[in-house]
């Protein structure tokens, strides 16, 4: 769900090079780079929705989109730690945290973790 609400109606541009110099950074998102240096963007695609051109990308056997229902229990726990990791690291954020509290309430009911700072 929160996957659905996050993206469904954006739009925007992905961009596409023939090469980069690997900036070393790890950004933990598949298939995604930074670049220590400016790089020549050699083309890009416009996506209307990027809620449907993922679903369209899926069904067309472009990639894989593994849904919650899918995950294993170990993969599970580790996507309710890591959320509950980045509420706390994101003090600054009050933005990010409302979204996370949103679209995870079970998280952050009485007794499923961190209490404190959970109403900034």
């Amino acid at each position: 769900m929160a996957f659905r609400l996050s993206i469904k109606g954006v739009s925007g541009y992905i961009y596409y090079t023939d090469s980069i110099k690997d900036s070393g950074f790890e950004l933990q998102i598949p298939d995604a780079a930074t670049s220590s240096v400016p790089v020549i963007v050699e083309g890009y695609e416009y996506v209307h929705d990027a809620y449907e051109a993922i679903l369209e990308a899926e069904k067309n056997g472009l990639i894989t989109v593994m849904r919650y229902e899918q995950m294993s229990e170990k993969m599970r726990e580790w996507n309710i730690r890591t959320i509950k990791e980045e509420y706390e690291n994101a003090k600054d954020h009050p933005e990010y945290r409302h979204f996370l509290k949103g679209n995870f309430p079970e998280l952050f009911t009485v007794g499923c973790g961190k209490a404190k700072d959970r109403d900034k």
